[in-house]
């Protein structure tokens, strides 16, 4: 599944300093994708603006809460960090 491609991505990207360092560069999502693709993560553009936007609506929620935060929708600024 395309989607857990995306999520395994953002949470390596967390955990990994390299790997978010290394996806930082990437100038447009289609660079993105194609760095990913390169690293043996498989998903589409469309595929990874899917799991973007129901991160940010999660985010979006969170912020609601005390102590929440917002995320955007950029794939840079929503790896997930360990706790």
């Amino acid at each position: 599944m395309a989607g857990k491609d995306v999520e395994n991505l953002l949470i390596a990207g967390g955990q990994d300093k390299k790997i978010l360092v290394r996806y930082n560069v990437p100038g447009s999502r289609q660079e993105f994708v194609a760095l990913a693709a390169g690293d043996g993560y498989h998903f589409t553009v469309e595929e990874l603006d899917a799991v973007l936007k129901d991160r940010a609506t999660s985010s979006k929620k969170a912020a609601t809460r005390p102590g929440g935060r917002s995320g955007g929708d950029d794939p840079r600024r929503l790896v997930t960090r360990p706790s």
